[in-house]
């Protein structure tokens, strides 16, 4: 079976985190959801600084991996908070860019 590879990437600190497999990219995503709108997660804390990326395939029969020539965008932190969660943020008058605004794919 093949493994997606993912990995948040932290813009403040310029890095990915340690990759994740997921069975696919809707899995991976919605475990990103999750933590996104999770409050005692660093994500929603802060979610104007984390983006989900897609790395490649793991194959767990034979081990190979396969990169992508640049890591794939699959969505940023500010586009899955749930209203419920965007309303806590603007309650508390922080301000939230769009999650229509198109964002650095880095």
């Amino acid at each position: 079976m093949q493994l997606e590879i993912c990995s948040v990437y932290d813009i403040k600190a310029d890095r990915y985190g340690t990759p994740i497999f997921a069975e696919s990219q809707l899995t991976a995503q919605r475990s990103f959801v999750d933590v996104v709108n999770n409050p005692d997660s660093p994500l929603n804390k802060h979610p104007e600084d984390y983006r989900l990326f897609t790395l490649g395939f793991f194959d767990d029969e034979d081990g190979n991996v396969e990169s992508y020539v640049k890591p794939v965008l699959l969505c940023t932190a500010i586009e899955v908070l749930t209203p419920k969660v965007r309303d806590i943020f603007a309650e508390s008058g922080v301000k939230l860019p769009d999650p229509g605004e198109k964002s650095e794919t880095k």
